[in-house]
């Protein structure tokens, strides 16, 4: 079995906003409009490290992962970002009971898409 894992990949997402009841300045900012391409293209990886006993059922061990993505036009994309999203969970069975606890954060810099926020930016 595989501890440690070192994943990489492309993810295109094309959204179409019909009916997008906002400010249409607002709008045109957040990347949303008829004649704004909401075009999400980014390369990916993750660098995993696993050390449960079981990967579905899990009662014992930790779980590791450092995500990443780049978006660029070069992976087909109208937005240009960086995002890292580094997260860790822990399993262990006392009595008969196995509690979990897991931990995740990120960020994101640059023309981030609408889509890909962690969250909606609300006033």
């Amino acid at each position: 079995e595989r501890k440690l894992q070192l994943r990489v990949g492309w993810q295109y997402t094309y959204s179409l906003f019909t009916h997008v009841y906002i400010d249409p300045s607002t709008a045109t900012t957040l990347g949303f409009g008829t004649d704004t391409p909401n075009a999400v293209g980014a390369y990916t990886g993750a660098l995993v490290l696993d050390l449960r006993d079981k990967p579905i059922e899990p009662t014992r061990g930790i779980y590791a992962e450092m995500r990443g993505a780049v978006g660029t036009a070069w992976a087909g994309g109208s937005f240009d970002y960086r995002e890292v999203t580094p997260e860790v969970r822990g399993f262990w069975t006392a009595l008969g009971t196995t509690a979990a606890a897991r931990a995740r954060v990120g960020r994101i810099t640059g023309d981030v898409p609408g889509i890909e926020r962690f969250f909606a930016r609300g006033t």
